[in-house]
């Protein structure tokens, strides 16, 4: 079956309406399909609570996700590294900006991949200093930036 976007959106807003009980997240989706497609809103973000203003490109929903897993991603290294912290941070650092160093853990090595992956050609790249903060629990804490809306 080939359906538009269009016609996906309508199907998608049927299903949901179809439902007498719906879970939270179905009801978060029903209001904001609902608002876009009575044109309250502007853009289906903007429905479902996600759309910034100017200069709040820092709480986009994709640069807010982003952030989270890189914090993730060091936390959990620093975890499978068996080195002290500072040397943990300074691999992570050396992996973000450079390239992956060899290291024993296998998962760790996977990990160092998937962080640099996820940095490379972005802003995510950090210096040994925050990383070591967000190893020791001083990472992105989204509700935080949540409420900063």
């Amino acid at each position: 079956m080939n359906l538009t976007p269009i016609d996906a959106a309508l199907q998608w807003i049927d299903q949901l309406e179809a439902k007498k009980v719906r879970s939270d997240l179905e009801e978060w989706q029903f209001q904001a399909l609902k608002l876009y497609r009575s044109g309250k809103v502007k853009t289906i973000d903007e429905g479902l609570g996600l759309a910034v203003g100017p200069g709040e490109a820092a709480l986009k929903f994709c640069n807010v996700s982003r952030v989270a897993e890189r914090n993730r991603l060091i936390r959990e290294i620093g975890k499978l590294l068996d080195l002290p912290t500072m040397k943990k941070a300074r691999v992570m650092s050396e992996a973000m900006h450079r390239s992956v160093p060899d290291v024993e853990s296998r998962e760790a090595q996977i990990l160092l991949i998937k962080l640099r992956n996820l940095c490379q050609g972005s802003s995510l790249s950090l210096k040994e200093i925050r990383i070591y903060e967000i190893m020791n629990g001083k990472g992105c804490d989204l509700s935080v930036m949540n409420s900063a809306k």
